[in-house]
């Protein structure tokens, strides 16, 4: 006890380090950033990921905002697309450059000096504007070649060089590639240079987007009632958050000049992460205040002391501190599954402070001496506390092992919290103790509050060991009923399922997905091997036809690739004869024209002749970029080897991303054989990704956390007996948990693959307390029956506080603005009431006697926590 009394002789001093130790992880927390992006998911080297930068890189792809203008009564009217084409020209002039940006320029040209500064001050002219992206522009370029150039300044001007241009293309009836023919060739021109204003020019207009099959669904709904802009980022979201924000403020702003009648909303990918940045961010400054004002309240309703609060709450706020900083030491980012963390460790971490303070309570009324109230308490609770959190932190380390790069993060950093949650438990609570005033305590008779809780876990107590076979009996058959039930369980996920019903961009992701092609996007590698493999007719017809195989599936909206670009410079250069809107045969008749001298006059002569599908489609890519057209170097890599199908999904429910990833691979099997390779890539197919390692991981940290667990009640008991017997109803609540899920329909997604870690990480430490309180007991002298009536009466209670607590701390959870937040929280706050109850149901029937014996002479292992004479029928009453 060394240790204590070295905490007791220098209290101050104690506090003075453990504040100068959360001030410095204060300081590193500030350094925590939110990530949501699906790359924060998955490993850094996972063949997916690597996969998806390449097809970005090749393809030169961005992320798109799909704004949907939907007009009830039809599109096609001199108001409306008025409206569009005004979207698209402000859209085309978006800046997002901010104040802060041009003192930084000016403060690099002050710095630089020369040239720079001649630079930057005319640019700084007339204030930094969309006039200025060439300046800029070139000013980097120069910067970025100069050898001598500051670092920190080419990447200033990298960053403002994106913020003046943060939208790279626009696609919208205002701005979109209409291939026809002329008599001249091909021709590329927007359908509408200008707004038609008669009826005339309307319906002109009108049958030029349907004439074209690659507009429908894919630009203009079927029914004509909405139109879609789909805005190209020119950076990648996930490298550039921050700025993606920053555009979509000025997105929307511009979107609600222009609503009414016309319904404008924003939906795609970078609109989803964008809405889960801003609802992480609320989750983050709602949830933790109102988790500690519950646990405040539970607290005091536990102790009637404020002292009770306290102590507890500056446990889980220094644990809290002390773990977002150590994120920020390593620079871990906050994801979606991290955002329940901070309420988590709250809730969780008051556990020791609970048992720690009722002990010293109890010690005080004992011997109305602090010091040996203190040094007695954590004489006893030291070891528990200790073990406790080990087992804890097993449960959640174990995450660590898996696969998913956000899981491993939680994993790892509740790990860290329990830990630091221990740590000041063990040196601030002995020496805050030691400079309060001891508590006033007295003793309250039968009518008490407290007192009828006691005679309460009494009577279950006893109800318990008269019905031992009976509880025995229904352990095994609710065990049957939840490997069942467990049967039934689904895997899957959504990104936008993730919001509530209610929410912006739900509601827009749902109206653009039922009026156009969809706003999930997959991407099919089609990959010949082959310089200008894409040329074979043979290749492009197979790439047509899984694309006619694909939107034969009512989830897939449009898909777009070069065969559609080929297939329609066919069509328009053979007088838009339907027989040709197809891809060329291997073998091809075409018409050719030659002027001969013929009797002294200058003859038209028409011939047939034969020519290779490849060699025609060879002239027809040639024709269309002789034309201006640019689409194809997003479909065709630069010497035509891999194609990109480019395919809109009406869902990001990941089954049926893994429905379509199936048709795209029986397809693949039966068509491409060894021709070609097919690889995929996008938003849709990481998704899928992380679903496909939700099993592998969970089963595999899972398994090494009850191992682990196990091995941890062994030592602490030294006893497998007593390991197994401390881990049976945690294995019994993980099968509800998972049963349950099943049960209301829940999916097994990232979120909750994390409960049952959660619950065993929790769950395990009732059986700690109550086990070690029973075998202290025992090796006093009490028989089974007065040691479990005791250990029920003493430990249970604290278990009983503490799994309310809990409890409760994670009901807020239920206030989030996620599903699977909100699936975390109900879960794990229902079995920590089903650990709580199984834990003193299961532990004592399984420890009963065949023959009860007066003592247990031979045991051993930690003492666990004494028992204090006659607290069986009185409890303290509040201060």
């Amino acid at each position: 006890m060394k240790f204590y009394n070295t905490i007791l002789r220098f209290p101050k001093s104690v506090i003075g380090i453990i504040l100068l130790l959360t001030l410095f992880f204060g300081w590193e927390m500030q350094k925590v950033k939110i990530d949501n992006s699906i790359i924060a998911l998955l490993p850094a080297k996972n063949q997916s990921v690597a996969m998806d930068n390449e097809v970005k890189k090749i393809f030169n792809s961005r992320e798109m905002i799909l704004i949907g203008v939907i007009n009830n009564k039809g599109i096609f009217n001199p108001v409306t697309l008025q409206k569009v084409k005004d979207l698209t020209e402000n859209i085309r002039r978006i800046s997002i450059v901010e104040a802060n940006d041009v003192s930084r320029l000016q403060t690099w040209g002050e710095k630089l000096g020369g040239r720079y500064r001649q630079s930057i001050d005319e640019i700084l002219s007339g204030g930094i504007t969309t006039d200025d992206r060439g300046a800029v522009s070139n000013l980097w370029v120069e910067a970025k070649n100069d050898a001598n150039a500051d670092s920190g300044f080419v990447s200033f001007l990298e960053i403002l060089k994106l913020k003046l241009s943060p939208v790279s293309d626009i696609i919208s009836l205002a701005e979109v590639d209409n291939i026809t023919s002329t008599d001249w060739g091909l021709n590329i021109d927007s359908p509408m240079k200008t707004v038609p204003r008669t009826p005339e020019e309307l319906a002109k207009l009108a049958s030029t987007v349907f004439g074209n099959e690659m507009f429908i669904n894919g630009l203009v709904s079927e029914d004509s009632t909405g139109t879609v802009l789909l805005i190209e980022l020119s950076f990648n979201y996930d490298n550039y958050q921050k700025e993606a924000s920053l555009l979509f403020q000025k997105l929307q702003a511009l979107a609600a000049i222009y609503q009414g009648p016309e319904k404008i909303q924003l939906a795609g990918v970078p609109m989803v992460n964008i809405y889960t940045s801003e609802y992480m961010s609320r989750d983050l400054g709602v949830l933790t205040p109102i988790v500690i004002l519950l646990v405040m309240i539970v607290m005091y309703l536990s102790f009637w002391s404020f002292k009770g609060v306290f102590l507890p709450l500056i446990v889980v706020l220094g644990a809290l501190v002390w773990t977002m900083g150590t994120m920020g030491i390593f620079g871990r980012p906050i994801t979606l599954v991290v955002t329940a963390m901070p309420v988590m460790l709250i809730a969780i971490g008051i556990a020791d402070g609970i048992h720690l303070f009722s002990e010293y309570k109890l010690m005080w009324a004992k011997f109305k001496d602090r010091d040996k109230a203190i040094l007695t308490t954590m004489k006893q609770l030291t070891k528990p506390v200790i073990f406790t959190s080990l087992t804890t932190i097993a449960g959640f380390a174990s995450l660590a092992t898996s696969s998913l790069q956000s899981i491993k993060d939680f994993g790892i950093f509740t790990s860290v919290g329990v830990f630091a949650a221990m740590v000041f438990s063990l040196t601030f609570i002995p020496a805050a103790l030691k400079l309060m005033k001891p508590p006033k305590v007295r003793f309250v008779g039968k009518n008490g509050e407290l007192s009828r809780l006691t005679r309460w876990l009494e009577r279950f107590g006893d109800a318990v060991l008269r019905r031992r076979r009976w509880v025995l009996a229904g352990t095994i058959t609710l065990a049957a009923l939840t490997i069942i039930a467990i049967s039934q369980l689904k895997v899957g996920s959504t990104m936008v399922g993730n919001f509530k019903e209610h929410s912006e961009i739900y509601q827009a992701s749902q109206m653009l997905n039922s009026e156009f092609g969809g706003t999930e996007v997959m991407n099919i590698i089609v990959d010949t091997k082959t310089k200008n493999g894409l040329k074979d007719p043979e290749l492009l017809a197979k790439i047509a036809a899984l694309q006619d195989t694909l939107e034969a599936n009512a989830l897939v909206g449009y898909t777009t690739s070069i065969a559609d670009y080929v297939k329609r410079i066919n069509l328009v250069m053979n007088n838009n004869d339907p027989a040709f809107n197809r891809i060329p045969g291997k073998v091809e008749t075409v018409t050719e024209t030659e002027w001969i001298e013929r009797n002294g006059k200058e003859t038209e002569i028409r011939k047939q002749v034969k020519i290779s599908g490849r060699d025609q489609i060879g002239q027809y890519i040639l024709l269309y970029e002789n034309a201006g057209g640019d689409n194809l170097e997003k479909l065709a890599d630069y010497d035509y080897s891999k194609a990109n199908i480019i395919v809109q999904i009406r869902t990001d429910d990941t089954r049926r991303l893994r429905e379509i990833k199936n048709i795209v691979q029986r397809f693949a099997l039966l068509n491409f054989g060894s021709t070609a390779e097919i690889s995929y890539a996008g938003c849709s197919s990481l998704c899928v990704e992380a679903d496909d390692l939700i099993i592998p991981s969970q089963t595999r940290s899972l398994g090494i956390a009850l191992l682990v667990v196990f091995g941890l009640l062994t030592m602490i008991f030294r006893s497998p007996k007593y390991g197994l017997i401390g881990l049976l109803p945690m294995l019994l609540v993980i099968l509800l948990a998972f049963a349950m899920m099943s049960v209301f329909g829940v999916n097994l997604d990232v979120g909750t693959a994390l409960v049952a870690s959660i619950v065993l990480g929790i769950g395990v430490d009732y059986s700690v307390h109550f086990l070690s309180r029973y075998r202290a007991l025992r090796k006093e002298g009490m028989d089974f029956d007065e040691a479990t009536r005791q250990t029920f009466t003493t430990s249970g209670r604290a278990i009983v506080f503490n799994s309310l607590a809990v409890a409760i701390g994670f009901l807020v959870l239920l206030l989030s603005s996620f599903w699977p937040v909100i699936h975390i929280g109900w879960l794990v706050s229902v079995n920590m009431i089903f650990s709580a109850i199984l834990t003193m149901l299961l532990i004592p029937v399984l420890l009963m006697p065949k023959k009860k014996k007066k003592r247990m002479p031979d045991e051993q292992g930690v003492e666990g926590v004494a028992a204090l004479s006659g607290t069986a029928d009185h409890a303290l009453e509040p201060e």
